[in-house]
């Protein structure tokens, strides 16, 4: 047992000898490859540099600027990192692709115990679950569909329950207005009623006082009071017009005879003012010291 254990000790350490020497050749071949790859990559760039330099506008002949040059090998430059990015990215989406489909086949392998029979039953099985999950969902979706139409449809009902309760609060408030008309309305019709038996219970009452009078003579006598009647009211009109008239007269003479009082009493201020002024005189002082002040003063009468 010992002997085989160092034989295979000495087998493992020969692979990992070899295993070394194959990852440092394949280093080595790698490095080598993008050395070439880098020199092809810069041989194709100078080439298309070359060409760009030497290339020239169809009309004008102008060939392109440093600046253009520049900004074509950035472009160039973004282009080739972005192209590494994704083939490492698809290098990794391969990678993953893989793994998946490895799952896959696994998963489709039938496990130990399980019969071919026993996987058709459960993928019918699978299948017609399916089916109902699908039926349900379609059932869902008309539900939903109902469910919203009723909610239209409600709204509807509901923006209409409020124009129609806006709608009643106007009518009804109409209708207490015409309540209260109406209310007034027999008010007044039971008092024209009262006013119009009270008016013909006075005609009756008229009609059973009055008397006819036939006598030429007290006609006669009626006729001639009503002649001094109107006489006596055209009288009173004009002593009335007459009246007015001498107001009238009497207010514009007051006016003037006010207005000629006014005058004469300034006219009188003013000749005293005058009086006043003329008897003013002048008096002459000695003080003390020898010298003299005119003092102004009235002069007594």
């Amino acid at each position: 047992n010992l002997a085989k254990w160092l034989l295979l000790k000495d087998e493992l350490k020969q692979l990992r000898q070899n295993y070394r020497e194959e990852i440092d050749r394949q280093h080595q071949l790698l490095e080598l490859t993008q050395q070439e790859a880098r020199e092809h990559n810069d041989n194709f760039l100078q080439g298309m540099l070359k060409v760009a330099r030497e290339a020239q506008h169809s009309v004008s002949g102008q060939i392109l600027s440093e600046g253009v040059l520049a900004q074509i090998q950035e472009r160039n430059k973004h282009a080739t990192l972005e192209m590494e990015k994704c083939r490492i990215v698809q290098r990794q989406l391969l990678a993953h692709l893989h793994k998946l489909e490895q799952v896959r086949k696994k998963k489709d392998q039938l496990p130990e115990g399980l019969h071919l029979v026993d996987y058709e039953q459960l993928k019918m099985e699978n299948e017609s679950i399916a089916e109902k999950i699908h039926a349900k969902n379609e059932e869902i979706v008309i539900l939903r569909k109902k469910r919203t139409a009723a909610v239209h449809a409600l709204t509807h009902v509901r923006e209409k329950l409020q124009f129609v309760e806006k709608d009643t609060k106007i009518v009804g408030d109409r209708l207490d207005e015409v309540e209260q008309g109406l209310h007034q309305g027999r008010i007044d019709l039971h008092n024209l009623k009262s006013r119009c038996e009270h008016i013909s219970q006075k005609k009756q009452r008229l009609q059973k006082s009055m008397v006819n009078i036939l006598d030429p003579l007290l006609l006669d006598d009626l006729e001639n009071l009503r002649d001094d009647a109107e006489a006596m009211e055209e009288l009173i009109a004009d002593l009335r017009h007459r009246y007015a008239v001498v107001n009238r007269e009497v207010k514009s003479h007051t006016r003037y005879i006010n207005s000629r009082k006014r005058a004469i009493k300034k006219a009188n201020e003013d000749e005293e003012d005058e009086t006043e002024t003329n008897s003013t005189v002048t008096v002459k002082h000695n003080l003390r010291w020898g010298e003299e002040r005119n003092m102004v003063g009235r002069q007594k009468i």
